[in-house]
């Protein structure tokens, strides 16, 4: 499988918020934790004793998680025979031992976890310079709203300053209706913004498959596509968190193939060799009148051969696939689009060079095609 070069996502497309940052309190379900969460050890323990999948992801959804969903753990689990739509559903399931919402929560932990997600309308990538780069802002959205523009600079949250760092540790949606201070840096100058929070209409995640292992990655290309996009998808959060607090929630499998194919094709060479031999003569030429002279005649000429010899000639033609699966938030297929695009090398030079210029062609934007397909097929129609 080749090998494709991922960069970890960094999305705040919905506002999330350090928990030192966080102006609400904390819901009360955190606080207070079944002794017990399931992990990797429990779910290979049920599938050991027979368990099928719809009752070890039923258990999983209805269960206290606390899963290692490390690329090592995962591998272990594949070489487990752990069926996919298992680890899919323990890459999903809330982190840290986080508890499903329950009928024992009281009234406000309970409204808070059953209230859509937050969203405001923005993509944010790290900069090589260390910040937080806001790359894309969708029109008519929080962010837009309050004048956050495209190219400003994340520099605080509620007063208080976040970094690439800080991202990591970010674990929560705002709430619709929570206004938010957001510190800018625009042309040198630190500007505050405040923001009122959406609803979320639907969380779609990024996974890539990669050597049996489902990691929380996307590809550089599928980033860049989002961060140009992104703006068409209104009220959408593109992730990798694994966070499922939209209306709709889905997650999105990237993986990819390269094999390659070896052959033999007639090739055909023409050679053309000259050679130059002397040349001697002699004779007599007599006019009209009768008068008549002696010639001879010393030269050389030259003689053209054209050889034609057809030869099979080893050849390779190399396939790479780009494969996108849509999940729905009970782990089905609800999509798939691929692209595969190939090229030759060897062999007839001129059928290698239409071959390789016709794929080239048909390669582009392809990826850009991928993207909006997939979408289409969860039903997140882009908006123009």
């Amino acid at each position: 499988m080749k090998t494709m070069v991922l960069v970890i996502f960094l999305s705040i497309a919905s506002l999330m918020a350090v928990p030192a940052l966080a102006q609400e309190p904390s819901p009360q379900q955190n606080t207070a934790r079944p002794s017990q969460a399931l992990n990797n050890k429990d779910v290979l323990t049920m599938q050991n004793v027979g368990l099928g999948p719809d009752v070890i992801i039923a258990k999983i959804k209805s269960s206290t998680c606390d899963f290692d969903t490390s690329p090592a753990a995962l591998e272990q689990l594949r070489a487990a025979k752990v069926p996919n739509e298992i680890i899919l559903a323990m890459v999903q399931a809330p982190a840290n031992g986080s508890a499903p919402a329950t009928g024992s929560q009281s009234a406000d932990a309970k409204n808070t976890m059953q209230h859509p997600g937050g969203y405001v309308g923005w993509f944010i990538l790290p900069s090589a310079h260390g910040t937080l780069v806001i790359t894309s802002v969708t029109p008519d959205s929080p962010v837009g709203r309050a004048g956050i523009q495209r190219g400003d600079v994340l520099v605080t949250v509620n007063g208080q300053p976040v970094t690439i760092a800080d991202s990591q540790k970010i674990v929560a949606l705002k709430v619709p209706g929570a206004q938010i201070k957001l510190g800018i840096l625009r042309n040198g100058q630190e500007k505050e913004f405040t923001v009122t929070v959406d609803p979320l209409r639907a969380t779609v995640t990024f996974v890539t498959v990669e050597n049996g292992q489902v990691l929380k990655v996307a590809p550089k290309w599928a980033l860049t596509w989002l961060g140009k996009n992104m703006e068409k998808y209104p009220s959408v959060d593109f992730g990798t968190s694994g966070h499922t607090n939209g209306e709709e929630n889905y997650v999105i499998a990237f993986s990819f193939s390269s094999n390659a194919l070896n052959g033999f094709q007639p090739v055909t060479h023409t050679n053309t060799s000259t050679s130059t031999s002397n040349i001697s003569g002699g004779g007599a030429v007599t006019d009209n009148y009768g008068n008549s002279w002696d010639y001879t005649m010393n030269g050389q000429a030259d003689t053209s051969t054209t050889t034609t010899t057809t030869t099979n000639e080893a050849y390779t033609r190399t396939y790479n696939g780009v494969y996108l699966t849509a999940y729905d938030a009970k782990g089905e297929i609800i999509g798939q689009e691929r692209h595969v695009y190939s090229t030759q090398a060897g062999g007839n030079q001129g059928t290698a060079l239409g071959y390789n210029m016709g794929n080239a062609f048909g390669a582009i934007h392809a990826k850009d095609h991928l993207m909006e397909a997939i979408l289409k097929d969860i039903g997140l129609a882009k908006h123009n």
